[in-house]
């Protein structure tokens, strides 16, 4: 199975991106590209903590595309640190100084356009890029086989009230994309809340691996999103922190864990206090989705688990040899 993600990582995203890197290791996938966007931080940002991220779990010769600058309504630093990643991205190997840099667009676009095999196509930041790839080749995002989002909320967002971050930071993007493909699965807040990855689930994850710089970065991580998700919440008993992003690799390796149904949804492009929100209508801009209703989200978090420590066992062999 060939997969693009579209990331701008970001606690969660890198989580979803070392999900995909075992699953590259396993062989049951091929990561062609990963396309990064403004959005928990800066472009440049994502851009390095993709490349880091792949490095870290020995994912080689995948290119990374680096999104266009934006001046950002409102980002999300506050909740994954300044550098995305809890202060943790110095941790992560330096990008070869020979790295190409594509335009996350350009990449897309030819990534979408052989038509000899057709990506998944994983999208878990801003839909900047991929509604940049729809305006710069008309019909493209119709070729993917699938598109797999994290985004949306349609009962009260993480950002304002009404909105999640990544459809308040790009509404007129996501109004775009999903009036682009009738192949589109859409995880909402409604579902990925409720995949919450606490403090002693990392440490059964990392267990015996101490000493491998991919486990110590993930349980790190952990930690951090942990604690600012305490904070955000006001709830100091909480001790874990939802993996949105991770959703998508799940329902792209595990869809038996999902329940969905067809909705028509609209979403609002305004900057009222609307901006962003996803709304079940049947108004003249709606558009049919598949919408996730129902996850088994201790068979998905007993999943990832099983997958990260094969990662890191992976990891551990090809270090000690």
């Amino acid at each position: 199975m060939k997969v693009v993600i579209d990331t701008d990582p970001g606690g969660d995203d890198a989580i979803a991106l070392m999900w995909l890197a075992s699953l590259c290791h396993q062989g049951r996938l091929q990561l062609s590209s990963v396309t990064t966007a403004a959005g928990n931080v800066g472009a440049e940002i994502t851009w390095r903590n993709a490349c880091g991220l792949l490095g870290l779990c020995d994912i080689r010769q995948v290119p990374v595309g680096i999104g266009e600058a934006v001046a950002a309504t409102r980002d999300a630093a506050e909740i994954h640190g300044e550098d995305g990643l809890g202060g943790l991205s110095g941790a992560l190997p330096e990008p070869p100084t020979h790295t190409l840099k594509p335009g996350s667009v350009d990449l897309l676009t030819t990534e979408l356009g052989d038509t000899s095999k057709a990506p998944s196509l994983l999208a878990v930041a801003p839909l900047s890029n991929l509604a940049g790839a729809e305006t710069s080749a008309p019909g493209i995002l119709h070729t993917a086989s699938q598109i797999i989002i994290m985004g949306g909320a349609l009962s009260g967002g993480n950002v304002t009230p009404a909105a999640e971050f990544n459809f308040f930071f790009d509404p007129s993007a996501a109004a775009a994309v999903l009036a682009a493909s009738d192949r589109i699965k859409l995880v909402t807040l409604e579902t990925s809340s409720g995949l919450m990855l606490d403090r002693d689930l990392a440490m059964q994850i990392t267990s015996g691996f101490d000493a491998l710089p991919a486990a110590r970065f993930f349980r790190e991580l952990c930690a951090f999103m942990a604690t600012r998700e305490a904070v955000f919440s006001g709830r100091s008993t909480v001790t874990g922190f939802p993996v949105h992003d991770a959703a998508t690799v799940a329902w792209l390796a595990y869809p038996e864990l999902f329940e969905m149904q067809k909705l028509r949804v609209s979403v609002d492009t305004g900057k009222g206090d609307a901006r962003g929100q996803l709304q079940e209508t049947d108004g003249p801009h709606a558009v049919e989705c598949n919408i996730a209703t129902r996850v088994d989200a201790p068979a998905l978090l007993a999943t990832m688990g099983r997958d990260l420590r094969m990662l890191f066992e992976q990891l551990s062999m090809h270090a000690s040899q």
